[in-house]
């Protein structure tokens, strides 16, 4: 598996009282046609928390499996129509956001933030280590008479599969208050 270049676009807006269900509806639109450019990986609206529904705060989650494709996606036609169409219906500009590779994966994981790259390494080291050594230990039996080397392949194979996809967001929900600890009063 090479370097993860995916990018997460993070956009925030906050809609004028009222128009809320119109924003909704033109997103579920916008939504159908994003799909449709090369190199998107997925888009999520998130409504205001209940707590918060008077604030008219939504979020919208994109993911980009690179940078490049993030950019003919916002240069496209369609995007700028779209934006045109949001603005009228915002209070202010959106609120934009890009993160790429483990930090994008930490604002799926519900904690939008930018953690150190050290914490993020960290956080890998903790489930490469974990996933190597149960795969290690629970393949070993079918592998006695391979050599060592040949071995390693299924067990690094399988942990990086189980990580990227399974463990590794698991592990930034479990450790998002680590990322970004509150700070004090």
């Amino acid at each position: 598996m090479g370097v993860d270049r995916t990018l997460t676009a993070v956009v925030t807006r906050f809609i004028k009282p009222g128009c809320e269900a119109d924003f909704e509806r033109a997103m579920r639109e916008f939504l159908d046609v994003a799909w449709t450019f090369p190199g998107n990986l997925g888009m999520h609206m998130l409504r205001p928390a209940e707590n918060q529904h008077l604030s008219g705060e939504y979020t919208i989650i994109a993911r980009f499996d690179s940078l490049a494709s993030r950019r003919v996606f916002t240069s496209s036609d369609v995007f700028k129509d779209w934006m045109a169409r949001m603005d009228a219906q915002s209070t202010g500009p959106a609120v934009v956001r890009e993160l790429q590779n483990l930090s994008g994966r930490a604002a799926l994981a519900g904690e939008i933030v930018n953690p150190p790259r050290w914490k993020m390494a960290v956080t890998v080291w903790l489930g490469v280590t974990a996933l190597s050594q149960s795969f290690a230990w629970l393949l070993a039996p079918f592998m006695t008479a391979w050599p060592r080397y040949l071995q390693l392949l299924p067990v690094t194979a399988l942990t990086l599969i189980m990580l990227k996809w399974f463990v590794l967001p698991v592990l930034i929900q479990t450790l998002k208050g680590w990322y970004s600890p509150r700070r004090k009063r």
